[in-house]
């Protein structure tokens, strides 16, 4: 169920990151080992099954390497694997820009600044799908993010290249907010995935 937001007027977007950062937060640590691994594995059945239905002729998927408090995405990125997709992940570039590397199973990984593992490689590649994190979604496909805006810019970028990768947001069910403010730069989600639902925003790609 959406999380009501009556102050949403009132409450600006580093607010909400802090309310939705608590609410994630007490949602997973809540769970046991058991309970979390079944939510890992529901998130990525619901993704894998929705990649398989969408008509794909480029396989080639960009995933967020997760932090303990994210939606989980080390089965995903198995399963992506086994299912004959091409993984990318994110990494970090200067002047606060962000590329996507080619990663496979057993591939050296480091820790960034941010204390979030990359690729360690070079092999710049651009992602059909692109699987994205968030601290909270709503179902009409607005994100909330964590406010250094390298998704949004390198989607950008990616627009002006004429490249529009369709855009996942994932996450549980807990961050899904009634509304969320939003700036113009702001991109909007295709395609909202938890560990119960999928909620298409625009036609399948």
């Amino acid at each position: 169920m959406a999380l009501p937001m009556p102050s949403l007027n009132r409450m600006t977007k580093n607010q909400l990151r802090t309310q939705y950062k608590e609410v994630r937060q007490k949602f997973w640590s809540a769970l046991s080992q058991p309970e979390q691994d079944h939510i890992a594995i529901q998130l990525a059945t619901q993704a894998l099954n929705y990649l398989s239905s969408l008509d794909l002729s480029d396989k080639t998927v960009g995933i967020y390497s997760a932090t303990p408090q994210e939606a989980p995405t080390q089965d995903l990125i198995t399963l992506l694997h086994q299912s004959g997709y091409k993984v990318l992940l994110p990494k970090i570039s200067q002047n606060h820009g962000m590329d996507f590397c080619l990663y496979n199973p057993g591939d050296p990984l480091m820790s960034n600044d941010y204390g979030v593992l990359e690729p360690d490689s070079q092999t710049l590649q651009t992602p059909r799908v692109l699987i994205i994190p968030g601290i909270a979604f709503t179902l009409e496909g607005n994100r909330l993010g964590y406010g250094k805006g390298y998704y949004d810019r390198y989607l950008a970028k990616q627009n002006r290249q004429g490249h529009f990768p369709y855009k996942i947001g994932y996450g549980f069910d807990c961050q899904i907010a009634q509304a969320l403010p939003t700036d113009l730069h702001d991109q909007i989600m295709d395609c909202i995935i938890t560990q119960t639902r999928v909620s298409n925003v625009t036609p399948k790609a």
